[in-house]
């Protein structure tokens, strides 16, 4: 990333990394790519693109490293996959609603009106993390909402 750092770019991870307390005192590594972004988990390394920055690109990268780590019993704390991984972005912090989630299909309407329909978003994500303690589907209840 030597050379591609900007103030702007570090600024924006610290904001993002704040929200992610399973990182306390461990080191994460930041690269170079063309893409939005790609995470690797096992070196704890995200590559982001400055050119295409966002909050929600940053998130969404940081929560596929937590994707990738297990607790006591080997689990994920946030199951695997780019839709849960939006999911679990957008409900951790507002911050992550700076641009509209790349992989949930929120629908044309809201994309296109973005801000007025964001809180209702992470509202409806916060409800399906809930969700999903007692209702496995709790990704097609989401769609359905979204919709």
């Amino acid at each position: 990333m030597q050379g591609k750092k900007t103030g702007r770019l570090e600024r924006m991870l610290q904001d993002a990394v704040s929200h992610f307390p399973e990182f306390q005192g461990k080191g994460i590594f930041v690269g170079y790519t063309k893409r939005y972004g790609e995470a690797d988990s096992c070196r704890l390394l995200i590559r982001l693109n400055p050119r295409k920055l966002s909050y929600y690109v940053i998130g969404h990268e940081l929560t596929h490293l937590v994707q990738g780590m297990k607790n006591r019993l080997g689990e994920s704390a946030i199951p695997k996959g780019e839709v849960s991984c939006d999911i679990w972005t957008i409900a951790r912090s507002d911050l992550f609603l700076d641009e509209p989630p790349g992989y949930l299909g929120v629908g044309r309407r809201v994309l296109l009106d973005w801000k007025a329909h964001r809180d209702r978003v992470r509202n409806l994500c916060i409800e399906a993390i809930e969700r999903r303690n007692v209702h496995r589907h709790y990704i097609q209840w989401l769609i359905r909402e979204l919709r």
